[in-house]
């Protein structure tokens, strides 16, 4: 049987309810494994994307409340993998958009009682809590544009220009609109990002969380919020600092994501807009969300090093 990978969007509607642990559960006792997920608030133009075939098969009106409401409050997306992943999940999930034409049991009959009905008449969209690849070409194509497009796939960073126009030129189908709402969620939703460079280190967070083991200012994490998360320093979580500097290496990095209110606040520094926090107690695993990506180091140029960072 063969291993796949899978994309799972949990709506606004469940995760406003906190549903999305349980659904994340579900698919772990399952034996799905979760290769790496994020929350945010989804830019218009990727919602657009995702649900074209609906505008061209439903029209406009309808198009417009799912991007209305997807758009609406943040939605947690996962990656997943396991034996058979897509038809499994898919099955789990349940294959119909309308929650009661599923089976007992399935994600979006537990989860939602929403009808067409009752969404027309209000003028908005089903409420049916998740979204799954329907095909391994689909899942295949969704990846790329969720993960390899989210967690970008090529950025080249130059010290002498704006880190936010860099990245997005650099990128080129990503908007600096879309970075910059990664900016602004940051600041406005209080998530802090920390970068994990080594396997043993991410074995470690996995199993213990983030231990405060910097020595400087007392042993402590440091964490980035807004714009600090692409700013090219030493001490940002998208620069990669190991190894000689001075010739090309290629590096694996992992981003850990956590909200500031789900911290301990003992010996947590205030929030800091755009800013980096020394964070002085352990960040416990089950408050942590992880981003796989890969750094690499090209040879340094006349007009300063350049750095590039690859989604895996």
């Amino acid at each position: 049987m063969p291993i796949e990978r899978t994309l799972i969007i949990v709506k606004p509607d469940a995760v406003q309810q906190g549903h999305h642990y349980e659904v994340l559960d579900r698919f772990r006792k399952a034996g799905l494994r979760t290769i790496a997920s994020y929350s945010t608030v989804l830019p218009k133009d990727l919602v657009n994307h995702h649900y074209i075939h609906v505008r061209e098969n439903v029209g406009d009106e309808i198009a417009d409340r799912i991007t209305d409401f997807m758009i609406s409050s943040p939605v947690h997306v996962v990656l997943l993998e396991g034996i058979d992943a897509v038809d499994r999940v898919r099955e789990m999930c349940g294959p119909k958009s309308q929650p009661r034409d599923n089976l007992p049991g399935t994600i979006r009959y537990e989860f939602s009682s929403d009808t067409f009905e009752q969404a027309d008449a209000e003028k908005r969209a089903l409420l049916n809590v998740i979204h799954s690849s329907d095909s391994v070409p689909n899942a295949e194509a969704e990846i790329k544009v969720w993960f390899e497009g989210f967690a970008p796939q090529l950025l080249t960073w130059k010290r002498e220009k704006s880190h936010i126009d860099d990245v997005a030129e650099a990128l080129g189908y990503v908007s600096k609109d879309w970075l910059l709402s990664i900016a602004q969620e940051s600041n406005e939703r209080k998530i802090l990002y920390h970068g994990v460079k080594r396997q043993a280190d991410l074995e470690q967070v996995l199993r213990e969380g983030v231990l405060p083991k910097t020595p400087e200012g007392g042993y402590c994490s440091f964490w980035a919020t807004g714009n600090s998360l692409f700013t090219p320093m030493e001490d940002s979580p998208l620069f990669c600092y190991s190894g000689n500097r001075e010739h090309a290496t290629k590096t694996e990095l992992r981003l850990v994501m956590v909200r500031y209110e789900d911290m301990d606040r003992n010996e947590l520094d205030e929030f800091k807009p755009h800013g980096q926090l020394q964070v002085h107690s352990v960040v416990s695993p089950d408050k942590i969300s992880i981003v796989k990506a890969i750094v690499a180091h090209p040879e340094p140029e006349s007009h300063g090093r350049v750095y590039r960072q690859a989604a895996e």
